[in-house]
């Protein structure tokens, strides 16, 4: 049903003759060719000057690229720049660069199978710029299992947050490593991801699946394919995203992130500064309410660098947890399992709440930042009663003024 919801959205035009001659056997032949699409296209890692756009086929196509700044194609519905790939089948990544800085774009992939076009949705994008101090991201995880319950949480983002710049994973994006899995997961957030580049880290059910890094287009980092660590930068922040799987082992690649870890934060200058883990420090799920490996590993050095946020999922539920002037929270709301409320409170905890699809929305206006938790819909039992207002049920202020500081 999924992939037939993605077909639905692909639309067949025909080669016009200057680009291909066919005969009427073989246009009727090719006529009955399966739509090549598999998942995508999405968007990945971001900066200034370039994005980078993946997709997958199910048998060899051609591939084309066009993409113009937003204001020329809305001007006159016209491109700007139009790349031609070679033939190929399966994974497609392609980086775009010589972009302008704090620049929004529209872009479209089509593909070329026997005399018919295949394009894809029309996209957009927006680089960043070091002048950017007003702009929204999005955070959500735990997108296993419960297809329905993803794409609703997906689908939800896509149609009210349509000024998001990038969309933050907290990892378990699939159930296990499988190819099928991927393209559930691919599928249910094709809407999603078209328009808002995702960059994840790595939950349990990812860790060392291979896919994860062929499949995601991350920032530059360190680790498997140097990207099982990474760091980047939007406007006035600094994200940071981190393997908790790795941490929980004493051995020396773990030290290696904790090093690197150290020495991006030391040369931030940042006005915030933000952590993604698939693994909370703190919990309510925990004994005592802190893992302890992970607290002993990385809680000093967010204080010692200041830092502001930690996103984290791998709990099917929301908890904030305040401690050292750090906000800690866990989203685990994406649509995939929930848990029950656990019985005991997290020391320091502000809110927490269960059972319940949400995501959170980050708005960050100059030297403020505003964290929303927003539901889509509230589970009692076997059954789901959607929030059709999107009132956040949770809502804090970080103020990193000078004022703010005291």
């Amino acid at each position: 049903m999924l992939k037939m919801k993605l077909n639905r959205k692909r639309t067949r035009t025909t080669l016009t003759t200057s680009l291909l001659i066919v005969s009427v056997v073989g246009l009727l032949s090719f006529s009955q060719l399966q739509d090549p699409w598999l998942w995508g296209p999405i968007l990945g890692a971001i900066d200034e000057d370039s994005v980078m756009i993946t997709w997958k086929t199910t048998s060899e196509v051609t591939a084309v690229i066009k993409y113009a700044r937003e204001q020329v194609y809305i001007g006159n519905e016209e491109w700007e720049e139009t790349i031609f790939l070679s033939p190929n089948a399966g994974v497609f990544q392609l980086q775009l660069t010589d972009l302008l800085a704090g620049t929004t774009y529209r872009y479209q992939v089509i593909l070329y199978y026997g005399d018919v076009a295949y394009p894809s949705p029309i996209g957009r994008f927006t680089t960043s710029s070091t002048d950017k101090r007003k702009f929204l991201f999005l955070v959500y995880g735990n997108t296993h299992t419960f297809s329905e319950d993803v794409a609703r949480v997906a689908s939800t983002m896509t149609a009210h947050e349509s000024e998001a710049v990038f969309v933050i994973h907290t990892g378990n994006l699939i159930g296990y490593p499988a190819q099928e899995e991927w393209e559930r997961f691919f599928i249910t957030a094709s809407e999603l991801v078209l328009s808002r580049p995702l960059l994840t880290v790595i939950g349990e059910n990812e860790a060392g699946d291979t896919d994860y890094y062929q499949f995601l287009s991350l920032p530059p980092g360190g680790g498997e394919f140097a990207e099982q660590w990474w760091s980047f930068s939007y406007g006035n922040i600094l994200i940071i995203g981190l393997d908790s799987n790795l941490a929980l082992h004493a051995d020396d690649q773990a030290a290696a992130q904790t090093a690197w870890l150290q020495a991006e934060l030391a040369a931030a200058q940042a006005t915030f500064i933000i952590v993604v883990v698939h693994h909370p420090l703190f919990s309510s799920i925990y004994a005592g309410g802190e893992n302890v490996i992970l607290r002993n590993a990385w809680h000093a050095i967010f204080v010692e660098y200041g830092v502001d946020l930690v996103f984290s999922g791998y709990v099917g539920g929301y908890e904030r947890i305040r401690r050292d002037r750090i906000h800690y929270i866990v989203t685990g709301g994406g649509g995939g399992p929930l848990i029950d409320r656990p019985e005991q409170i997290a020391p320091w905890t502000a809110r927490r709440r269960w059972s319940v699809l949400h995501y959170i929305r980050v708005t960050i206006a100059r030297e403020q930042l505003v964290v929303e938790a927003i539901p889509v819909a509230i589970i009692v039992g076997n059954e789901l009663f959607p929030v059709p207002d999107g009132r956040p049920f949770d809502r804090f202020v970080i103020d990193n003024t000078p004022r703010g500081r005291e």
